[in-house]
């Protein structure tokens, strides 16, 4: 989906008119217009106001992505059992990296900073993989509507 699209669907979503979006962002109703039938494109500022007014993210926005909010996302549907699984998961991985044969990048020692930034990415992943495992196993009768 472009933008176009989700810009459209997130005015109608909340009931809202192109005037009234025209007016939060401080621009003409005809370039909301142009926005929606994708004649012209929105710079980063304008972005990141849309994202924050709709409670999106940009990535959604833009249609990279179909999750909306990723870090709402994150809280709503994990539980205190998921966030230790994952925890645990997370040292088991960081730990057999470390000691297999050393974490190396480019045949240089990893630095604090990049190992850092690889056990975020790590939990983001083992976050996400919880979640979609959720989705396509939880049976119907037990899924929160």
């Amino acid at each position: 989906m472009e933008f176009k699209d989700r810009l459209k669907e997130l005015r109608k979503e909340l009931k809202k008119d192109r005037y009234e979006i025209a007016k939060f962002l401080n621009v003409s109703y005809s370039t909301i217009a142009k926005y929606e039938s994708g004649v012209r494109s929105p710079d980063k500022e304008t972005l990141d106001k849309l994202a924050n007014y709709f409670n999106v993210s940009v990535d959604y926005l833009l249609g990279r992505t179909n999750i909306r909010n990723p870090e709402r996302m994150n809280n709503d549907k994990l539980t205190a059992k998921d966030e230790r699984d994952i925890a645990k998961d997370l040292e088991k991985m960081m730990n057999d990296l470390e000691h297999a044969d050393g974490l190396m990048f480019y045949n240089e020692p990893i630095s604090d900073e990049d190992r850092e930034l690889l056990k975020q990415a790590l939990e983001f992943g083992l976050r996400l993989a919880k979640i979609k495992n959720k989705e396509k196993y939880t049976p119907k009768k037990y899924r929160k509507r």
